[in-house]
């Protein structure tokens, strides 16, 4: 990932109101990030939201991504529960959070090649992810367009926001298919 001083503004207000030659802007994002490339990388199809796939939708996507994106940091899964920073979040539960072991089953069921994690998970998610982030950002300037990197996605003007989501996803998908970034 890239980091910049823009991408620590609130989403809501403040990225809301960037200007680009005047013109709104908006966010071309890839949608799950992390578990897409995984996805392809393990020669699955990308759904719409990879977050909500299957059994997946009966939970909060809020809560998914949050665990989601944890258990790649960790590169493993928790031994027997959530940890307690998860309990402290919205994430869209008022009764208390859905069980875990359930939840993890749920996972596996859907996307059986997450059983087994490995160390630094996230270091080579983000690898591949700034690849296709820097491709799409060099893409942008070929043709005078200026792009702000913001976590998984790329902040640029409503007009050209679809074109540039679509590239954005083929370079990821390039970059998954690509033998000198390895198979996972």
């Amino acid at each position: 990932r890239l980091y910049g001083a823009f991408k620590n503004m609130d989403k809501e207000r403040e990225r809301a109101a960037i200007r680009i030659d005047g013109e709104a802007t908006v966010e071309a994002d890839l949608n799950g990030a992390g578990l897409s490339i995984l996805l392809l990388l393990n020669g699955r199809d990308v759904p719409a939201d990879p977050y909500r796939e299957g059994e997946l939708a009966r939970y909060s996507r809020k809560f998914v991504k949050a665990v989601m994106t944890r258990i790649f940091g960790k590169g493993e899964w928790w031994a027997k529960m959530l940890p307690g920073e998860l309990h402290k979040m919205d994430l869209g539960y008022y009764d208390g959070l859905p069980d875990y072991q359930d939840f993890k089953a749920a996972v596996i069921r859907v996307y059986p090649f997450l059983a087994e994690l490995q160390p630094r998970l996230s270091f080579m998610l983000e690898r591949y992810e700034s690849e296709a982030l820097m491709r799409t950002l060099h893409w942008l300037r070929e043709r005078g367009e200026i792009g702000l990197p913001i976590h998984d996605g790329i902040r640029v003007k409503e007009s050209i926001a679809e074109d540039t989501l679509e590239m954005f996803q083929a370079n990821r998908d390039q970059v998954c298919r690509e033998e000198e970034f390895g198979a996972w």
